[in-house]
C-alpha cells in the first residue's frame, strides 16, 4: 500500500512541477525589476548589442591581416599522453590479472 501512494505521489509530482517551471516573468509582475524584462527582449546578439555601445572603437579596423595556420587538427602531444596513459592502464591491468592467477594456482596446490 506504501509502494501505490509513494508511485502516486511522484506522478502528481512529475505531472505538477513542469508547469511553473518554464514559466516566462511577465512585464508587469511585481517580482520582475524593469531593467530585466528589457534585457529580456533585446533579440540582438551580444557583439551587436557591444557594439552599440561603443561605435567609435568599432569603426577602427587594423590593417594587419591573419594568416590562417597549417595544422592536420591533430594534437600530437595529447594523443601521446593519452596513449602512454593506456598502456600503463593496460600494463598494471594484465599484471594485476597475472598476479591474481598466480595466487589462485598456489592456493590450489597447496
Amino acid at each position: 500500500m506504501l509502494r501505490v501512494k509513494l508511485t502516486t505521489a511522484l506522478a502528481i509530482a512529475i505531472a505538477i512541477w513542469p508547469s511553473g517551471a518554464y514559466a516566462i516573468p511577465d512585464a508587469n509582475s511585481p517580482g520582475v525589476p524593469a531593467n530585466e524584462t528589457s534585457a529580456a527582449q533585446d533579440l540582438r546578439s551580444p557583439d551587436a548589442r557591444d557594439a552599440a555601445l561603443a561605435p567609435a572603437q568599432s569603426a577602427r579596423v587594423s590593417a594587419s591581416r591573419s594568416v590562417p595556420s597549417v595544422s592536420d587538427g591533430v594534437e600530437w602531444s595529447a594523443a601521446g599522453i593519452g596513449a602512454a596513459v593506456m598502456l600503463a592502464l593496460v600494463t598494471v591491468s594484465c599484471g594485476a590479472v597475472l598476479l591474481v592467477a598466480r595466487s589462485r594456482h598456489r592456493a590450489r596446490t597447496t
